[in-house]
């Protein structure tokens, strides 16, 4: 620590972890550190259970939650049975004509009917066999309305759905409105009638014959399937987390969650006391909810999480603000804020800080709390300045912003080539960011991966004049230096642009001599030449490939073509990039006239004591 040398820009940590943070927690004597993000999701970890299910535990209704689960689940056993019987990867037989017979009674009455029939008269017989012909016309009727739900009646462990089929009952419920009075009482009346019939039936031995064999079946393929596993997960559910609460001392699932997080979001405001912590709430996507022990019971399956149901979107669980407010009150941390994530709109911003202020008693100002805005959306950057207005400041979060404005996901490895926090447009929102927060007079930080991942972002906040950059612990020590190193240069705002210039030139001219074009270099100087040299060789292979079309050496030319292209392509545009414009641009939208107008700004917030 003696060896880190000061800056204006507070460089902070990105953390999660306790006993990381109690490690750490000598850098509190640093000046300009503080922690710029306290991730939510790490914590929850420690709590482990979904909070909708610890909720259902309390109010007692898991058991009714999981009993749906596993109705559905059921449900998904017999349509893999019912394709892979329509696939023919299933034989299952059975004797439609004994088991409609067993389940009506009918076979019942033809066998009393044949045994009544020895000692009877010829005219008594005639008219024995017409009775016995009727059943058998009976049993064919409900044999047509059997087989046309044989695939339920073949995968169905619901004797109930049986019954409804071959007595008729499903199409007669077809026509019924539950919403009309008299239909709901003729549901009712069905239903009643089939569970008399299912109490009547159970016990008969072609029955029960067929339900084992059903029984055995599912058991077999929801082994194959896994789905089996996912039913008896969900079925010991309400134990498992019975025994997970009582084990750790807590009465119920709302003192463990909000006890749990609470104690941890003190310890960390123990470990840096006297310094700013922000506290991220929950951004956890539907595919890491599901993660947790109940998630499966509460989250749907979305195609793309990424964009999916998360952030104040979800809203902040009240147990989650409970947590923070016993943390900051009882607990003694009174140096943690609040930061909002992934908030798309106006109107989430406005309804959140209003639910805060008037539920919660969670107000900016009071008692020295602080409310930040999460800026990683294009939203928060095209309209920084109305969102800037609800909130004590921004904190730029580059990964979000990222994969925002360039519409890629993150977590999809063949995008990324495209996802690029240095790319122009990423550039733009966050300078838009930054000099909003100063023409405002309000703090901005950066917790994103950016300034972990790149020098030039590093240079780029500090030199536009962020109040804080925070990062990874690995790369804390490194960083600090670097961004002590652009502010000894005193490279005023206006030359930011031609420093973001200077720099991508640099980077294209060690990747040329890497990549064995470093001879180029003596000829073509500057940014414009090289681009103009890159063109002419792209154009050289374009014109080598086409002359391989459809020949044996087609995939080598397409794969020399597309490793140029990706080597140098981006790193050309952006070192011929017209920064100037861009940081110009980005100064006017935040409200800026000029540069020295942001540079009396910057000279202010310099000044504030955070």
């Amino acid at each position: 620590m003696a060896k880190l040398p000061p800056t204006k820009t507070k460089v902070g940590l990105v953390l999660a972890d306790v006993g990381q943070a109690l490690f750490l927690s000598r850098l509190r004597d640093f000046d300009q550190f503080e922690v710029g993000l306290l991730r939510a999701e790490f914590m929850l970890g420690n709590i482990s259970i979904h909070p909708q299910a610890l909720e259902a535990f309390d109010k007692g209704e898991l058991e009714g939650v999981v009993h749906t689960k596993l109705k559905e689940l059921e449900d998904r056993l017999s349509k893999v049975l019912r394709e892979q019987m329509a696939a023919g990867l299933i034989v299952f037989n059975i004797n439609l004509r004994e088991y409609v017979g067993e389940v009506t009674g009918l076979s019942a009455e033809l066998a009393a009917l044949a045994d009544t029939g020895k000692s009877l008269n010829a005219e008594d017989v005639l008219l024995q066999h017409r009775k016995m012909r009727e059943l058998d016309h009976k049993i064919d009727q409900h044999m047509e309305m059997a087989s046309r739900r044989i695939e339920v009646l073949k995968t169905s462990p619901d004797l109930a759905d049986h019954v409804r089929i071959i007595m008729g009952y499903d199409d007669e419920l077809a026509l019924q409105n539950s919403s009309d009075p008299e239909s709901g009482k003729r549901i009712a009346e069905i239903e009643a009638s089939v569970e008399a019939h299912v109490k009547r039936i159970q016990d008969l031995p072609a029955v029960t014959r067929l339900m084992e064999n059903i029984a055995h079946l599912r058991e077999e393929v929801g082994l194959r399937s896994g789905l089996k596993k996912e039913m008896d997960d969900v079925r010991n559910l309400p134990e498992k987390i019975r025994g997970m609460i009582k084990a750790r001392g807590f009465r119920t699932g709302k003192e463990h969650y909000v006890q749990t997080l609470a104690q941890n979001l003190a310890l960390f405001a123990m470990a840096f006391y006297g310094k700013p912590i922000t506290y991220r709430t929950t951004d956890f996507k539907s595919n890491e909810y599901r993660n947790l022990l109940g998630g499966n019971l509460f989250e749907h399956f979305e195609d793309n999480p990424m964009l999916g149901y998360r952030g104040v979107s979800r809203n902040i669980h009240d147990w989650e603000i409970e947590a923070f407010k016993l943390a900051r009150g009882v607990y003694g941390g009174s140096n943690l804020r609040m930061m909002l994530p992934f908030v798309r709109t106006l109107e989430e911003a406005r309804s959140m800080r209003s639910y805060l202020e008037q539920v919660h008693k969670l107000k900016s100002g009071q008692d020295g709390l602080k409310i930040i805005l999460m800026s990683e959306l294009p939203s928060n950057a095209i309209l920084a300045k109305q969102f800037i207005t609800e909130f004590d400041g921004f904190s730029i979060g580059s990964n979000d912003m990222t994969q925002m404005v360039l519409a890629t996901d993150r977590d999809n490895s063949r995008l990324a080539h495209i996802y690029d926090e240095e790319d122009p447009a990423v550039v733009w929102a966050i300078l838009v960011s930054i000099f909003t927060g100063l023409k405002y007079g309000k703090k901005v930080g950066f917790c994103g991966q950016g300034v972990s991942n790149s020098l030039i972002l590093r240079g780029l906040v500090a030199i536009a004049g962020i109040t804080s950059a925070s990062v990874v612990p690995d790369t804390y020590y490194q960083t600090v230096f670097d961004i002590a190193a652009v502010e000894a240069e005193s490279i005023p705002t206006s030359d930011l642009g031609k420093w973001l210039g200077q720099q991508h030139h640099k980077r294209l001219a060690e990747l040329m001599e890497k990549t064995g074009y470093g001879h180029i270099l003596k000829k073509y100087k500057n940014p414009q030449d090289i681009q103009e040299w890159y063109e002419g060789e792209l154009q050289r292979r374009h014109e080598q490939f086409r002359e391989h079309l459809d020949t044996p050496k087609e995939d080598f030319y397409r794969s020399e073509l597309q490793s140029f292209r990706t080597a140098f392509h981006k790193p050309v545009i952006y070192a011929t990039w017209n920064w100037d414009d861009t940081v110009l641009d980005a100064l006017h939208h935040a409200g800026f006239q000029n540069f020295e107008e942001q540079a009396k700004a910057l000279a202010a917030a310099r000044l504030i004591k955070d």
